[in-house]
C-alpha cells in the first residue's frame, strides 16, 4: 500500500514537473538569464544554422527568441584555376551591398553555438582579417588626412 502511495506521488511530481517546464518559454525568462546562458570565454563563436550554414561572430545578446551576431564572418568555398582544388575564402558580413554590421539570428534555426579558439584556423584568420582591417582603415584615414591637407 505503501509503495503504491509512493509511485502514485511520484508519478504526480513527475508529470506536474513536465508542464511546469513545458510551460516556460523563453520570454518568460528575465534577459539577463537568457544572455547568461550564451556566454562564452571565446572572442568568437561558431553558429550552425538548421540551412547547415555556418556563422563566425560574436554573440551580444538575445532579444525576443533572437541572437544578436556582430563582427560576422562567414566562409565561401570555390575551386581555384590554377590547381583545381577547392580553396575557402573567409568573408566579413558588411561587404555585402546592404552593409550589415550585425545580424539577428532566429534562435529555432539555430543548431548550435560553439567557441572559436583563437588558435583553430578560423580564429587565425579572423585575427588576420582584423589586423588587414585595422592597417587599411589606418592608411584611408592617412589619405584622408593628406587629401584634406591638400585641399587647404
Amino acid at each position: 500500500m505503501r509503495l503504491e502511495a509512493f509511485a502514485t506521488i511520484h508519478s504526480v511530481l513527475v508529470g506536474a514537473s513536465l508542464i511546469i517546464l513545458a510551460t516556460i518559454t523563453p520570454d518568460k525568462v528575465s534577459a539577463a538569464q537568457r544572455i547568461e546562458r550564451l556566454c562564452f570565454t571565446s572572442s568568437y563563436q561558431a553558429v550552425l544554422l538548421t540551412n547547415g550554414k555556418v556563422y563566425y561572430g560574436q554573440i551580444k545578446k538575445e532579444v525576443a527568441g533572437f541572437v544578436r551576431l556582430d563582427n560576422v564572418y562567414y566562409l565561401i568555398s570555390h575551386r581555384d584555376k590554377g590547381s583545381g582544388k577547392m580553396k575557402s575564402l573567409l568573408i566579413k558580413r558588411g561587404e555585402e551591398i546592404h552593409g550589415p554590421g550585425y545580424m539577428y539570428i532566429n534562435r529555432t534555426h539555430i543548431l548550435f553555438i560553439e567557441p572559436v579558439a583563437a588558435n583553430s584556423k578560423i580564429g587565425k584568420l579572423i585575427a588576420e582579417a582584423r589586423r588587414k582591417a585595422k592597417k587599411a582603415r589606418g592608411r584611408l584615414l592617412i589619405e584622408q588626412l593628406a587629401n584634406k591637407n591638400q585641399q587647404v
